[in-house]
């Protein structure tokens, strides 16, 4: 077969070559097919483009892509509208909206949306007094149902359902519906039976809630519970009997750990300490002890217990206690106290204000014209108290019996002591004290 050549030149064919830059193709027979295909293409849609019906109200412009997509677009548009419109069943009933031509159709939406704008605004001074149910019940019935007495009584009358309402609605959705559930389970029952009832019902869910985020809680009061507090109980026991050996194993441990040695093997430390403390002659005193060997001499004994005046005359005045505790500080004036805090990194205050404060008889105080808490307060626990935070301490179990310890609970402690008594006074079940209720309740009080 013969072959059949072209000459394509761009002066000649500008277009076709523009379309190939634009595209970024080649010049050979593929892409001049696919331009074929496009246009092709394009024509056709230019016929059913030139086809379509003409809507009314919808501006019709000649064929291009981009009007086309800018046309789509607005089609769109229009049929999203369209099904919010079938949505809208309220809507219908204000007029014959398919009777309508297109602008008579726009003309009378825009009535409605003035209206709406309108009433949008009223409701706001509506929604001071009444509630978004009794505005729709006013739109649905209007005024006729409504009969007008006495001004002033119609006044009151309005007044407490607005208040009423308004109670409704901070009450919330929720409550409402517990309160509904209520009356209608126990309907024979009076409000403080319908309240017990539902006391009882909130602390069960709140217990099985509480079981299921720790399922041990559930096991109270099984045999499993029980074999484990059997377990405790013997465990207990055994570490009072070791515990004293542990105590002392710690400090052997702390002391011997670590230890310095010479060159020849020999101990040096403790051994300036334990020529002083074994020698006959010329002792040291406990407080030179101190001073030169604090560092062995409190590896050794940890923990002092002495008086504030002990303090004063044994240790220096710095800092070489972790913790100073003083106890029964309403006995302790403040001048004897203060020095021996000092030598403490922290404090701790505990005492009993309500006991008697200590007496300064036939003893020589300083008197000062200072004022001012520092120089009022009687006792370390009441200086202490003006200054550092306060924790009370509720459990008492000193008494074997509590009814030994209410009097003073109940004048002096506001009611705020907890009664542990005696163990075996609780499992011989001799307590002879009750509460002040069932006190009355058997005639032995008034």
């Amino acid at each position: 077969m013969g072959r059949l050549s072209a000459v394509w030149r761009k002066g000649k064919f500008p277009l076709c070559f523009q379309i190939l830059a634009e595209n970024g193709l080649k010049f050979n027979l593929e892409s001049l097919s696919l331009i074929e295909k496009e246009v092709q293409i394009s024509i056709q849609l230019r016929k059913e483009y030139e086809t379509l019906p003409v809507l009314e109200g919808f501006v019709w412009e000649s064929f291009s892509q981009e009007k086309l997509k800018s046309q789509l677009r607005q089609i769109r548009l229009i049929l999203d509208w369209e099904r919010a419109w079938r949505d809208l069943a309220e809507i219908w009933e204000l007029t014959a909206w398919p009777s309508l031509d297109f602008y008579s159709f726009n003309a009378q939406l825009a009535k409605v949306a003035a209206w709406s704008k309108g009433f949008e605004r009223s409701s706001l001074n509506w929604k001071a007094w009444l509630s978004p149910a009794q505005i729709r019940e006013v739109l649905n019935y209007g005024l006729l149902g409504l009969r007008l007495e006495n001004e002033l009584n119609l006044i009151q009358t309005f007044n407490e359902l607005t208040a009423f309402d308004r109670f409704i609605d901070e009450w919330g959705l929720e409550n409402w519906e517990l309160a509904s559930t209520i009356d209608q389970q126990f309907p024979d029952f009076n409000l403080e039976r319908k309240l017990s009832a539902f006391r009882n019902g909130w602390n069960l869910a709140w217990i099985g809630e509480l079981e299921r985020r720790n399922p041990l809680l559930a096991e109270a009061g099984s045999l499993k519970l029980s074999g484990e507090m059997e377990e405790l109980k013997a465990a207990i026991l055994d570490k009072r009997k070791i515990s004293k050996h542990i105590a002392q194993l710690r400090l052997r441990e702390q002391a011997c750990i670590p230890l310095e040695f010479n060159r020849l093997g020999n101990r040096l430390t403790y051994r300036e300490l334990l020529h002083q403390v074994s020698k006959k002659r010329q002792r040291w005193s406990i407080r030179k002890l101190v001073e030169e060997l604090d560092v062995e001499v409190f590896r050794l004994l940890p923990c002092w217990l002495a008086s504030p005046e002990t303090v004063s005359a044994l240790f220096p005045l710095k800092q070489n206690f972790d913790l100073v505790i003083f106890d029964e500080a309403s006995q302790c004036p403040v001048e004897r106290g203060f020095p021996a805090m000092l030598r403490g990194k922290q404090v701790v205050v505990a005492g009993d204000s309500k006991q008697l404060r200590p007496s300064d008889f036939y003893q020589i105080k300083w008197e000062s014209d200072g004022e001012g808490m520092e120089y009022e307060a009687e006792s370390l626990l009441e200086l202490a108290g003006h200054f550092f935070e306060k924790h009370q301490l509720k459990g008492h179990y000193r008494s074997e019996d509590p009814v030994l310890i209410h009097f003073s609970n109940s004048h002096f402690y506001e009611n705020k002591l907890e009664y542990l008594p005696e163990y075996q006074t609780i499992k011989a079940k001799k307590i002879t004290f009750f509460l002040g209720k069932k006190l009355k309740e058997s005639g032995k009080i008034k």
